[in-house]
């Protein structure tokens, strides 16, 4: 049996077996035309697999985490929490504050899912801590 393997500074990963059973009997002749043959099927297989995967690889998506106002949470406290959570300077983080006073929602940052998801927890559980209902969605950006 042999096997065909491909080196890697990662470590050692198996592409293809290849299992070669030599009889005592068999031609030298008949032995090299099997392993041609062998050699067009890996590369037919290998162009298939290549267009059934396709050569693309799709970026991952981004998300949003939105801040909805309500009538309870003060506005200083939506500047403490973009400041410490989302690290916003403190302009930024007032003209945020402001966008969700005057138009219902602002964007706190956009990131991926789990950064995002990660953002989000972390600002809900300190709108918790200080008994206020801040309302935090995350959202996939188109």
């Amino acid at each position: 049996m042999k096997k065909l393997i491909h080196g890697d500074k990662a470590g050692i990963i198996l592409l293809d077996v290849l299992e070669v059973k030599m009889q005592q009997d068999q031609n030298p002749d008949e032995f090299v035309d099997d392993m041609d043959r062998m050699d067009e099927d890996l590369a037919i297989a290998r162009s298939r697999k290549k267009k059934h995967l396709g050569n693309k690889v799709k970026p991952p998506h981004k998300y949003a985490v939105i801040l909805q106002n309500d009538d309870y949470t003060p506005m200083e406290f939506v500047v403490f929490v973009l400041i410490e959570i989302f690290h916003h300077p403190p302009e930024r983080a007032e003209r945020i504050m402001l966008s969700v006073h005057n138009e219902g929602i602002g964007v706190a940052g956009i990131y991926h899912l789990e950064i995002a998801e990660q953002k989000a927890y972390e600002a809900a559980i300190e709108a918790k801590e200080h008994q206020y209902p801040l309302n935090i969605k995350v959202e996939k950006v188109a």
